[in-house]
């Protein structure tokens, strides 16, 4: 069975998705990242993007300040989460580079 979980990377999610995934068990908790943008969002690096892609980055943080959350915090739970239980996780989006 697949589960589809709807987010919006700018509001806070994150103990809904940790929620979901622990009551669900499932064997993979696939995200809407590549993995190179995963380690960015981690360790908050930025690099080369394209201006269409950097603009979208800079509105998502503008909104994300105002709901007092991080934009794809609720991703990184969803991993975090994913890696204390043991599930295998999967980054499925394509690099945006």
């Amino acid at each position: 069975m697949i589960i589809l979980v709807g987010v919006a990377h700018v509001i806070n999610l994150k103990s809904y998705i940790e929620r979901i995934i622990q009551e669900e068990d499932p064997d993979i908790v696939a995200v809407e990242l590549d993995y190179g943008r995963y380690v960015a969002l981690t360790t908050k690096q930025e690099g080369e993007m394209p201006y269409f892609y950097r603009k979208m980055a800079e509105m998502q943080r503008s909104i994300s300040k105002m709901f007092g959350t991080e934009a794809g915090s609720e991703m990184i739970t969803a991993v975090q989460i994913a890696r204390v239980l043991g599930k295998e996780v999967a980054f499925i989006d394509m690099n945006s580079q």
